[in-house]
């Protein structure tokens, strides 16, 4: 089985999935096809763009056409307007690049043709978000029937806003007083862009816990 994430993006660094899949549908909730189950396979709970809030055919066929590595880059680039109605191109390039033994950033850059509303979500894990260039206010959420709340906007934000996680670590994989943090800054122009909170089932010992965790969006709606 699959979920309707093309292109979606994952991050491993620091000794923990900085930017992970939610994960196994939690049909522990009413079902295959109760809401929060349903969530977990939507493309609006991965790290990707979704086009006019719809999900993405999933037997979709991509086509990887870079593949590239360096003494201190990768790239590494994928194609796959199949997965999405009426694109004409849905495409991600992602390079990292370290800029120390221990450090390094992600240059992400999606270009997406067709419909007429494109959003792209953006998560970590849990943890306190701070933000930097945004001027956020309340707004209405989402919709879709997707499991997320408490979203705030900015319809103009400041070019090269930026917002960052300080990582919890619930699970202990990390030495005790590590600090790690995740940096994401954003470059769209001509967006709206803000903050959510989405729902996540935490399994641990095998009893379930709820929670919700911080998400960043960016938004471009055009007739």
């Amino acid at each position: 089985h699959g979920h309707a994430d093309a292109l979606n993006l994952g991050l491993f660094a620091k000794g923990l999935d900085l930017m992970p899949d939610l994960g196994y549908p939690p049909v522990g909730y009413g079902g295959w096809l109760a809401p929060k189950a349903v969530w977990y396979k939507m493309a609006a709970s991965h790290n990707t763009v979704v086009v006019d809030g719809q999900d993405q055919v999933r037997e979709a066929k991509g086509e990887c056409t870079l593949w590239a590595l360096g003494n201190c880059f990768r790239a590494v680039r994928a194609t796959c307007p199949a997965a999405v109605a009426n694109a004409e191109q849905f495409e991600r390039t992602a390079l990292l690049v370290d800029i120390s033994p221990e450090d390094f950033y992600v240059v992400d850059a999606c270009f997406v043709a067709g419909g007429t509303d494109h959003t792209k979500f953006f998560h970590s894990f849990c943890g306190e978000l701070t933000t930097d260039g945004l001027n956020l206010a309340p707004t209405e959420p989402y919709g879709y029937a997707t499991e997320m709340r408490n979203f705030q906007s900015d319809p103009a934000p400041a070019e090269g806003w930026a917002v960052e996680w300080k990582l919890a670590d619930p699970f202990g994989y990390l030495p005790e007083g590590k600090d790690v943090r995740l940096r994401y800054t954003d470059f769209t122009p001509k967006c709206s862009a803000g903050t959510a909170e989405a729902w996540i089932e935490m399994t641990m010992y095998g009893q379930g816990q709820e929670a919700w965790i911080p998400r960043v969006w960016v938004r471009r709606q055009s007739a």
